[in-house]
């Protein structure tokens, strides 16, 4: 699936802006915005996955691929 190339390219590329030396403070909440959408993204990539591949696993090895549902703020990088 495309969109599953495309939501790890768009996680690489703030993995890279993160860890790249210009990086300030100032740009976090930015970089939690785009990870957000990354994760809000994610359950609806999984399911679609899930739905596509079906008749070629088995449903319960697909089930066990999926993420669990995340909290809030969970693993998001918090400001000081």
């Amino acid at each position: 699936m495309t969109e599953l190339r495309l939501q790890y390219l768009r996680f690489l590329c703030i993995e890279q802006q993160v860890n790249g030396p210009s990086f300030a403070r100032a740009a976090i909440p930015s970089v939690r915005r785009k990870l957000r959408v990354l994760l809000d993204n994610a359950g609806l990539l999984s399911q679609r996955f899930i739905n596509l591949n079906k008749g070629s696993y088995h449903l319960l090895e697909l089930q066990e691929e999926k993420p669990a549902p995340q909290p809030e703020n969970a693993g998001l990088i918090r400001p000081p």
